[in-house]
C-alpha cells in the first residue's frame, strides 16, 4: 500500500500523459487548480497546495498532528490520454487528476477545496 503512495510515477507512465502547450488552455486549467485542499479530519489531516508559481505541496498529520510527510514539486499541466482528464504531473510527487472545480484526487483519495487562506511563507 504504501508503495503504491509513494511510487506513482511507476504506475503513471509518462507516455500516458500528453503535457497541455496551449497557453490559453493551460492558463485556465492553472486557474481553476490553484488552491488548498484536504482529505481527511481533525488529527488525520492530509492536504495538497497548489500554487500559481508551477508548485503543488503535501503535507500528512498523524493521529496526533504531528507531521509524517511534506513533500513538493513543480507540476507540469496535462492530460490523460485514454479519456483527456486534467491531471497535475507533479514532479516527485506524482499524478494529481482534477475531477471538478472543487475536487482532485491524489493517491487515490478524494481532496476537497478548502477555503482561502493567507499564503504560506514558503
Amino acid at each position: 500500500s504504501a508503495w503504491l503512495t509513494f511510487r506513482p510515477e511507476e504506475l503513471d507512465p509518462a507516455s500516458d500523459y500528453m503535457t497541455v502547450t496551449a497557453p490559453a488552455e493551460a492558463a485556465t486549467m492553472r486557474q481553476q487548480a490553484i488552491g488548498s485542499y484536504g482529505c481527511g479530519t481533525g488529527d488525520d489531516e492530509r492536504t495538497l497546495e497548489v500554487t500559481a508559481v508551477g508548485i503543488a505541496r503535501y503535507r500528512e498529520n498523524g493521529p496526533w498532528r504531528e507531521l509524517i510527510d511534506e513533500r513538493e514539486g513543480p507540476y507540469t499541466i496535462a492530460r490523460r490520454r485514454v479519456d483527456q482528464a486534467a491531471v497535475l504531473r507533479v514532479s516527485g510527487l506524482g499524478t494529481i487528476e482534477m475531477k471538478s472545480p472543487d475536487t482532485v484526487v491524489f493517491a487515490r483519495d478524494s481532496y476537497q477545496r478548502r477555503p482561502a487562506t493567507a499564503p504560506t511563507s514558503r
